[in-house]
């Protein structure tokens, strides 16, 4: 934990709560990690998390026209743009992407969180609760100011700690996914990527979805 506040503090130049994502990962990268953003071969090993919201943002985008190779291609042709993504464009300072984590803490899965979490003190479970307070006060205002075209929320547990920006939007879909429009803002909340959504279909899907809700401003 401490090399990855040390690596954001050096990052966050302009003290906004953000860096870049591939600077973020090489300055914390520990021989035997995954580079997920390395130029060279092999191929970019796809991030599981990172790769579905990607997969989000291209059918969204209408980059990508199925949630599986198409008739003819290799799963690696189908990965390519996705890799290319991942290692040149998401969650850069001068890309389209921002990709933010509500609670910093290390772990691979809920699981391994919770199971962290459970480890804290009595103080440390309300400092550490007062400080994801402060942080999605700050992400919401964020948000509502930046006027991003969507923002993708997960999982559904997660939701109370929302109330404040799910209250400033109207709900306009529920189906699997809330969808809200804040100002311009559409504002996806999803199951996470996990047993309960483990497939890139509804992924896709959400894409789809978003699609449809685009406004006029940001229609092809």
């Amino acid at each position: 934990m401490t090399k990855r506040a040390d690596a954001f503090r050096k990052l966050d130049l302009d003290k906004d709560g953000l860096c870049d994502c591939r600077e973020f990962h090489q300055e914390i990268y520990e021989p035997g990690d995954r580079d997920w953003h390395r130029s060279e071969p092999p191929p970019t090993p796809l991030q599981s998390t990172w790769h579905y919201l990607i997969l989000t943002l291209m059918s969204y985008e209408g980059m990508i026209k199925s949630d599986k190779p198409l008739p003819g291609q290799t799963p690696s042709e189908y990965q390519r743009p996705f890799r290319k993504y991942q290692r040149d464009e998401w969650g850069r300072s001068n890309g389209e992407t921002c990709v933010i984590e509500r609670s910093g803490i290390n772990a691979k899965s809920f699981v391994e969180s919770a199971a962290l979490r459970a480890s804290f003190s009595q103080a440390e479970c309300a400092e550490f609760e007062a400080i994801l307070r402060r942080r999605v006060e700050h992400i919401t205002a964020r948000i509502r100011e930046g006027k991003a075209e969507f923002v993708v929320i997960y999982s559904k547990s997660q939701h109370s700690y929302w109330g404040d920006l799910r209250k400033a939007g109207s709900r306009i879909c529920e189906s699997q996914n809330e969808i809200f429009r804040v100002g311009p803002t559409l504002v996806a909340f999803t199951e996470s990527r996990g047993p309960n959504n483990p497939r890139p279909g509804p992924w896709f899907q959400l894409g789809q979805e978003l699609r449809k809700h685009r406004t006029n401003k940001h229609a092809d």
